[in-house]
């Protein structure tokens, strides 16, 4: 039997999620920034979440409980993993595993469990020559995937002031 916090995941793809740490730039002075990594299910896929990116991940097992784990040794332990296709992730008593190697790591606060929550069955697609079961609805010029709201062009514009200036290109 498997236990309830364990995936296989492919160990470049893990690296890459884990060591996306943005360089300098979003911390102001004084300003104190987590170091935490979460990693948690959002069926079929595993959501590796460092301090500012968020990125999601095909795994294969069990993953219910959300780990907060300290992203600086994360990454450190990450890096030093064995050269092989695959890494096993293991949650168990405060440890997260890799493989061979361990670090301390808590269950992630304010984030639910997600119950029986496997990985890894993801949709199949496949080409077929009917249309969609769910169809593109057209409001006003805009075209709307099924849950999406449509946005106004005031709105539109109101996101674009709050967005931060670019400097000019020459």
């Amino acid at each position: 039997m498997r236990a309830p916090n364990e995936v296989v995941v492919d160990r470049k793809e893990f690296i890459d999620a884990a060591s996306r740490i943005p360089r300098g730039g979003l911390r102001k002075r004084g300003q104190h920034v987590p170091r935490t990594t979460l990693i948690y299910a959002d069926p079929p896929m595993l959501i590796v979440e460092t301090p500012h990116v968020r990125t999601e991940l095909t795994a294969k097992g069990v993953w219910q409980q959300p780990v907060a784990a300290n992203a600086r040794l994360l990454v450190t332990i990450a890096r030093n993993l064995p050269k092989t296709d695959t890494t096993i992730l293991l949650y168990v008593n405060g440890r997260l595993y890799f493989d061979r190697l361990s670090i301390e790591a808590t269950l992630a606060p304010g984030l639910a469990p997600v119950p029986n929550a496997q990985l890894g069955k993801a949709w199949k697609l496949m080409a077929t020559s009917q249309p969609s079961a769910c169809p593109i609805l057209a409001e006003g010029s805009q075209l709307l995937m099924p849950g999406l709201a449509p946005i106004t062009d005031r709105e539109r514009l109101e996101q674009l002031a709050k967005a931060p200036m670019r400097p000019r290109r020459r």
